[in-house]
């Protein structure tokens, strides 16, 4: 199904029942992207001069890569793609090693946290203490920081920024990451305007272009 001329007929109709701006939605511009890009677009607007290397950790492993505002794919040691989510690492892909899969999985391997448990139940636990829960945080850290190490040493980003559920407890794995982005003289934070950001990314993906809309 294509999506986008399912949407404008479904506007159409809405239209044709009266239904207040429906009539403008079926003759406008829809687009698509990935949130963890939108999220970066958004980032990029308030670093407008530097090279980010954003990620989104949460139910797997979101990323983009941003010069001057805009992605970077396919040089500079940046994926074809410009996403990690299929990078190798371990000899699986990224994306089920750094997401809640991975988090949990690490756990289990490590004999921490109770059957059933989830991560923030897992980081609640590293905060109050529990040492077998701080070493997944502490594991998970240094292993995303081994899986970035060589893209961060070729795109050499101003600063590294991460968002998400997961990066709500960053404070448990950030330190092998800052430690990695001081290597190229650079910055490893988080966010917690995840969806703030998206929405200044939606926006950038239609700059320019808002007589279209």
């Amino acid at each position: 199904m294509n999506v986008r001329e399912a949407l404008w007929a479904e506007f159409a109709r809405q239209a044709m029942r009266g239904i207040p701006h429906a009539a403008e939605l079926a003759r406008a511009d829809i687009r698509f992207a990935n949130d963890a890009l939108l999220f970066a677009l958004g980032l990029g607007r308030r670093y407008p001069g530097e090279r980010l290397l954003c990620l989104t950790l949460g139910t797997g492993l979101g990323s983009a890569f941003i010069e001057a505002g805009q992605p970077v794919a396919g040089r500079d040691g940046v994926p074809p793609g410009g996403l990690l989510y299929a990078e190798p690492y371990r000899g699986q892909p990224a994306d089920g090693q750094f997401g809640r899969r991975g988090i949990l999985r690490l756990a289990s391997e490590l004999g921490a946290g109770a059957a059933g448990g989830d991560v923030h139940e897992l980081a609640a636990a590293a905060y109050s203490g529990d040492p077998g829960a701080a070493a997944v945080f502490a594991a998970y850290g240094r292993r995303l920081s081994e899986f970035l190490a060589p893209y961060v040493a070729a795109f050499r980003p101003r600063r590294l920024i991460l968002g998400g559920q997961i990066a709500k407890s960053a404070s448990l794995f950030l330190a092998p990451l800052e430690a990695l982005l001081r290597s190229v003289g650079g910055f490893a934070e988080t966010s917690d305007r995840v969806m703030e950001h998206t929405y200044e990314g939606i926006d950038a993906v239609f700059d320019g272009t808002r007589s279209k809309t």
